[in-house]
């Protein structure tokens, strides 16, 4: 097999796993999400009314943060996919290519026998 090939494919796993990490990050935050909500109202225990210690605590600080947070993570995880799967594009092209090469060459072959 080709070197180009290997590095090709190496960069492919790479890319994959990166994906696949950036991917479970941005899901366990999504999965916590209304966790850390309800952490964060038990801060305003004093509020009588739920709507009223969730509208405090969507308007805090720290669910800011966490949002900010999550946003991030989405970001990246949205580039790993796209660079996965550029990846992934170039290596079909190369395959592409080579059996194209080797068609050719087949027919050359085939053309002076």
């Amino acid at each position: 097999m080709s070197d180009w090939v290997v590095d090709l494919v190496e960069e492919l796993t790479k890319l994959g796993c990166e994906c696949a990490e950036a991917e479970a990050a941005t899901k366990l935050l999504e999965d916590n999400r209304k966790s850390v909500l309800a952490k964060i109202k038990l801060k305003f225990s004093h509020i009588n009314s739920d709507a009223g210690r969730e509208t405090e605590a969507r308007a805090s600080d720290e669910f800011f943060e966490f949002n900010n947070t999550l946003s991030v993570a989405r970001e990246r995880s949205t580039i790993m996919r796209v660079r996965y799967n550029a990846q992934d594009m170039l290596c079909r092209l190369r395959q592409t290519q080579a059996s194209l090469k080797k068609s050719e060459i087949n027919a050359q072959m085939a053309h002076h026998a």
